[in-house]
């Protein structure tokens, strides 16, 4: 027979509970809030992905070029290709 059991790793270790608590507070996790309340406000700076930085910056570098490539008057044989 086999059986699952949930053991809640955070609990009576201070370190982690210390940490689990820093989490809930910095994702705004309130467990008296309402269920139907407006969520909190957007902080004033949101950090970005790394990989969300790396995808804009290849995209703007894609688009530029494309846009330099229409608008070249050199090598329009390649370009009808």
């Amino acid at each position: 027979e086999v059986q699952f059991r949930w053991i809640p790793a955070h609990v009576g270790v201070p370190g982690n509970e210390m940490a689990d608590q820093a989490a809930k507070e910095a994702a705004g996790f309130n467990p008296n809030a309402d269920a139907h309340a407006a969520p909190p406000p957007e902080p004033e700076h949101v950090r970005t992905l790394t990989a969300t930085t790396k995808t804009i910056i290849r995209w703007a570098m894609k688009y530029e070029w494309e846009t330099s490539w229409d608008k070249s008057k050199h090598g329009r044989d390649l370009y009808k290709l």
